[in-house]
C-alpha cells in the first residue's frame, strides 16, 4: 500500500488544518474518522441551483494541500466545493489508519452520506470531480445504486429500505462526473490491457469496468503530454462513457502535474451550466432564460497549472 498510496508528509499543514474552524469530522462504516471541509462559492458567482462538487484529490496529496485550489474552484465553477480526506491520509494517518483502495471508497461514501443527510442535498445537486487516483474513487461511487448498509442504520422514510438506494439518497441520481487525468486502472497505467484482464484481483481502481454504468454526463480532461497517466487512459474512458460531455478537454501542452487550473475550472463550469436545475431548486425568476455557455478566454487559457507533484 505504501507504493500504491504514497501519503504526503504534511505534518505542519495537518497541525494547521486541525485548527481550522471549518473543519468537519466524518465517520466511515468502519468507524474511521476522516476530516472534510466545505468551501462555499461566493454568492455573487453561484450558478442557479447551487450545486456542490465533491472533490477527490490525487495521490501524494491531501486536503490541506488542496484548500487554496478549492477556493479557486468554488469561485470559477460557481459551485460549492466539498473536500474530504481518504482513510490513512492527513489527520487520518496520524490517528493510525492505513490507506487502501477500500478505505478511499469508504471515505467518499462518508462524504456522500453527509451531504444527502446532514446537508439535505438531493443527488441532482451533487457533482463528483476526481483528479488522477481520485477519478477511480468518484467513478466507483457514481457507478453504484446504493451504499453499504450500516448496522443500526434507520430505514429511509421514503423507500423503507436501508443502504441509500432510494431516489432521494442514491448516488445513481447524481448530477454529473468530472474526471481530470483519469486512469483506466492501476495496471493499465503501468502495464497494458491484457495484464489487467489476466490479473483483475491485483488491479486497483478498475474504472474501465465501471464507467459504462454511469448515466449522468461525464466530462473528461487530460494533458496530451502526461507521462504519469498516459492520455490514452482518458481517451479510452471517454470512448466507454455512455453520456459524454462535449468532446472532452485534451490539452496539447499539459502533462500530469501542470494542467492549467483556470482552463479546467472553466470546463467544469461549462458542465455545471449545462445541467438542468436540481429537483430541490426553485427558480426565483420564472422568466429567467437559460444561461449561455462561453468558451475559455485567452486570459484563462494562459493561466498557470498545478505545480505540486501529483498522481
Amino acid at each position: 500500500d505504501s507504493l500504491a498510496f504514497p501519503v504526503p508528509d504534511t505534518e505542519s499543514e495537518t497541525a494547521w488544518l486541525r485548527r481550522n474552524p471549518d473543519l468537519l469530522s466524518l465517520t466511515t462504516t468502519h468507524k474511521e474518522t476522516i476530516p472534510a471541509i466545505l468551501i462555499p462559492c461566493p454568492a455573487a458567482k453561484a450558478i442557479r441551483g447551487k450545486f456542490t462538487i465533491i472533490f477527490a484529490h490525487g495521490n501524494a496529496e491531501d486536503i490541506s494541500l488542496s484548500l487554496f485550489l478549492a477556493k479557486e474552484m468554488a469561485e470559477q465553477t460557481g459551485a460549492d466545493i466539498f473536500l474530504f480526506e481518504y482513510v490513512g491520509y492527513c489527520i487520518s494517518a496520524e490517528d493510525g489508519h492505513k490507506p487502501s483502495q477500500a478505505g478511499c471508497y469508504r471515505a467518499i461514501d462518508a462524504a456522500w452520506r453527509y451531504l444527502v443527510t446532514v446537508k439535505n442535498l438531493h443527488p441532482s445537486q451533487i457533482i463528483v470531480w476526481g483528479r488522477s487516483l481520485g477519478t477511480g474513487v468518484v467513478l466507483d461511487l457514481a457507478s453504484r445504486k446504493s451504499l453499504p448498509k450500516i448496522p443500526g442504520e434507520p430505514e429511509c422514510k421514503q423507500c423503507g429500505r436501508k443502504g441509500f438506494s432510494c431516489e432521494k439518497h442514491s448516488p445513481a441520481g447524481l448530477a454529473a462526473v468530472a474526471l481530470m487525468s483519469p486512469l483506466e486502472s492501476g495496471a493499465r497505467v503501468l502495464f497494458n490491457k491484457p495484464i489487467s484482464l489476466c490479473c483483475p484481483c491485483l488491479d486497483i481502481f478498475r474504472s474501465y469496468s465501471k464507467i459504462g454504468r454511469v448515466r449522468c454526463p461525464i466530462a473528461i480532461m487530460h494533458g496530451e503530454l502526461d507521462q504519469v497517466v498516459p492520455v490514452s487512459n482518458g481517451r479510452n474512458l471517454y470512448n466507454m462513457a455512455k453520456n459524454k460531455f462535449q468532446q472532452g478537454l485534451w490539452i496539447p501542452s499539459a502533462g500530469h502535474n501542470d494542467m492549467p487550473d483556470a482552463v479546467c475550472n472553466h470546463f467544469v463550469k461549462q458542465l455545471v451550466l449545462s445541467l438542468p436545475p436540481p429537483q430541490n431548486w426553485k427558480d426565483p425568476s420564472s422568466h429567467q432564460g437559460r444561461l449561455v455557455l462561453e468558451p475559455p478566454t485567452a486570459a484563462s487559457s494562459s493561466s498557470g497549472g498545478r505545480s505540486a507533484p501529483r498522481s
